[in-house]
């Protein structure tokens, strides 16, 4: 799995790497071991391959030293406009919270591109469902931290009410319980197949009593400007083909779909094409993969098709070639992941 595709805001590895520095490891030490460049690491708004994240995580977790709890248990919206002041300083400043959590899940590039956040709902309830590129250990961890940046920004448009969630989460994650409990509010349930926050539909709709319009245009243009800049549109070739492909598909499926048919789209040769991948990193088997990871949730979330006809839809050539696919990527097989993700 190309995972060095993926990339994530240096900030976001501050606490583990220091970590390991006050404990003795040189600095040299942890960047080999992590495939970690010094500029990336060191330079203003750096940033480092999803796959250096996770062996980081790795060799704290080999040390003793914690993921950053303490930064995760004290996140506050003040920090977070320090860090990455355009995402969430535009994400504050919306009509409801409906539309600042939307700007969230669109434009969290800008701290990573590792996983995928769905928010459903259904008469009362809303759900959000956090999907990682590659399950992990961390898994938990990544999408505990998520949801208590979602929250925080629900409670900034809910000041006078408390934000309750029911948090379901894969495995056995060694949390604090007590604090998990006393940020949430909720019920917490772990060894799930899914990880899942639920809460009250309501909350999204709220109005904002310090919503300014007149600065939505301002804060809509700094922060695409910094999305384009540090997100996945630095890699123009495959942005450009997953594009094509998802417009081939829209038109004929995937059925007898190649290389060829998009790169004469592109109007060079397949040659040309598989180069400018490679040099982002990527490959065009890597491109389908992903847009086959993508339908499918969208697939299996949104309508009521059978798994079958899904994996029709996709191109595998057996219902259990698809389940296989889906359980590598995401850890559940898809019936599990629809029960799973049921309000």
């Amino acid at each position: 799995m190309y995972t060095s595709l993926k990339t994530i805001s240096a900030k976001i590895v501050t606490t583990p790497f220091q970590g390991l520095i006050d404990i003795g490891l040189s600095e040299a030490s942890i960047l080999d071991k992590t495939k970690i460049s010094h500029a990336s690491i060191h330079k203003h708004k750096g940033r480092i391959s999803y796959e250096s994240h996770l062996l980081l995580l790795e060799l704290a977790r080999q040390n003793g030293i914690s993921n950053g709890n303490e930064s995760l248990w004290n996140f506050s919206l003040e920090n977070a406009i320090s860090d990455f002041g355009e995402l969430f300083s535009t994400c504050i400043n919306c009509a409801t919270a409906r539309e600042g959590i939307s700007l969230f899940l669109q434009y969290r590039g800008i701290i990573g591109e590792s996983d995928t956040i769905l928010l459903t709902e259904n008469t009362h309830s809303s759900m959000l469902t956090y999907m990682n590129e590659v399950i992990t250990p961390h898994s938990s961890y990544e999408a505990l931290a998520n949801f208590i940046i979602i929250k925080s920004i629900i409670q900034f448009y809910n000041p006078d009410t408390p934000v309750v969630m029911d948090i379901y989460l894969l495995g056995q994650p060694s949390f604090d319980k007590d604090r998990c409990l006393s940020i949430f509010k909720g019920h917490f349930f772990i060894n799930e197949n899914i990880n899942k926050a639920i809460f009250d539909k309501e909350l999204l709709d709220k109005r904002s009593r310090q919503y300014n319009p007149l600065l939505t245009p301002f804060l809509l243009e700094r922060l695409n400007t910094e999305f384009l800049t540090n997100s996945d549109y630095q890699k123009q070739t495959y942005c450009k083909v997953k594009s094509l492909v998802k417009s081939a598909i829209s038109e004929h499926g995937f059925d007898n779909l190649t290389i060829n048919d998009i790169s004469t789209r592109m109007h060079i040769s397949r040659w040309t094409l598989n180069r400018k991948l490679d040099r982002e990193g990527s490959n065009y088997q890597a491109v389908i993969r992903e847009i086959k990871k993508e339908e499918a949730v969208k697939y299996i979330l949104y309508e009521s098709k059978p798994i079958g006809e899904i994996s029709d839809l996709l191109g595998f050539t057996s219902q259990t070639t698809f389940t296989r696919f889906f359980f590598r990527n995401f850890g559940v097989t898809p019936s599990q992941f629809r029960d799973a993700a049921l309000l």
